[in-house]
């Protein structure tokens, strides 16, 4: 029944639209959408630069640049749209590839996807921010004096056996 429904509404829009829908438009119940950005918090992978967190977290097109939407349905990857300054669509499925990329714009405003793209880089830029905080806190940490420990000295250590003289025999 209610797939009867769901059809009965994607007619009505497409009625509305004066035109057919496209794939994307009839799966969009279907789709999930992930963006995925540098991963900072990986202790295995490479660490990014101080300067260039405080560019990630402090510039949007920079950010944008590296960042990657992966669109996933029934768990199967679609789509992928790469460098959302200038994007580059990836895609092996043939109803996607058959649509113009002002086809795909259209559905990613429409149906909000951009929307939820832009709270996404939000929080991963106030998530890099958090980071950087916490990096320049343990700096300022690390800096302020320690109390010194009573480790022997370099002298107290060589009294050890012939005074610190070296006895070669022949």
């Amino acid at each position: 029944m209610a797939e009867l429904e769901e059809l009965e509404d994607l007619e009505e829009l497409a009625r509305l639209k004066g035109r057919a829908l496209n794939w994307l438009e009839k799966m969009g119940s279907c789709l999930s959408w992930k963006v995925i950005g540098p991963d900072i918090h990986n202790p295995y992978a490479p660490v990014l630069p101080e300067r260039m967190l405080f560019e990630l977290a402090y510039r949007t097109e920079r950010l944008k640049k590296i960042l990657t939407v992966r669109c996933m349905c029934e768990g199967y990857e679609v789509m992928q749209i790469k460098n959302l300054q200038s994007p580059m669509i990836i895609t092996d499925h043939p109803c996607v590839n058959a649509m113009t990329y002002a086809e795909i714009y259209e559905f990613l405003e429409e149906y909000g996807v951009n929307k939820k793209v832009e709270e996404e880089i939000t929080r991963i830029q106030e998530e890099i921010k958090a980071l950087l905080g916490k990096k320049e806190q343990e700096e300022e940490n690390d800096k302020s004096p320690k109390a010194r420990k009573n480790k022997p000295g370099k002298k107290e250590s060589q009294k050890v056996g012939n005074k610190g003289f070296r006895v070669i025999k022949k």
